[in-house]
């Protein structure tokens, strides 16, 4: 196993430790606070998983989303950094029988862009999990956010114009 694979293990390792650690126990103030949810659970859940801070804010339908993006950017980051390897272990055996076969430029060129997509696929992945964390402690936030049509703004044209209204019913 190399060490990319045993630093990815200790991280997969460690996240769900730290993301149980991390549960705040909410003590509702007054009875309408008894369906909060944690913020800062919901971001540590999906910094553990992307995907599983959805679950927990009841956004069901996001929460493939997430993980499938996940999956998809690991697997490219793996195939791109093991397509590297054997891109560079092929450059140095032929750079070590003969240092001025035309080879290596082609496979120097195809090294260079193996690691390439391996850091845009990194780069993505950093973002999958960073936007996987934003949604979930956004929606968290407005987890018991009032939706009802008590408050609402309209906004319709007419003959003379635009014609705007604000409805507030108690």
């Amino acid at each position: 196993m190399s060490k990319f694979h045993i630093k990815l293990s200790i991280i997969f390792i460690l996240l769900p430790i730290c993301s149980l650690l991390s549960q705040e126990k909410i003590q509702p103030s007054n009875p309408n606070d008894i369906g909060k949810k944690s913020p800062l659970g919901a971001l540590f859940r999906s910094l553990a998983l992307p995907g599983w801070g959805q679950i927990y804010v009841h956004q069901y339908w996001k929460a493939p989303l997430f993980f499938g993006g996940a999956a998809v950017m690991y697997y490219y980051t793996f195939k791109h950094h093991k397509d590297f390897l054997d891109y560079s272990r092929q450059y140095d055996d032929v750079a070590k029988i003969n240092p001025n076969d035309p080879k290596l430029y082609f496979l120097r060129i195809r090294r260079e862009n193996s690691r390439d997509n391996r850091d845009i696929s990194i780069f993505f992945l950093v973002g999958v999990y960073g936007l996987s964390m934003l949604d979930a402690y956004v929606d968290a936030h407005l987890f018991n956010f009032d939706v009802s049509e008590k408050i609402s703004l309209s906004i319709r044209p007419s003959f003379s114009g635009l014609y705007f209204s604000f409805n507030v019913i108690w």
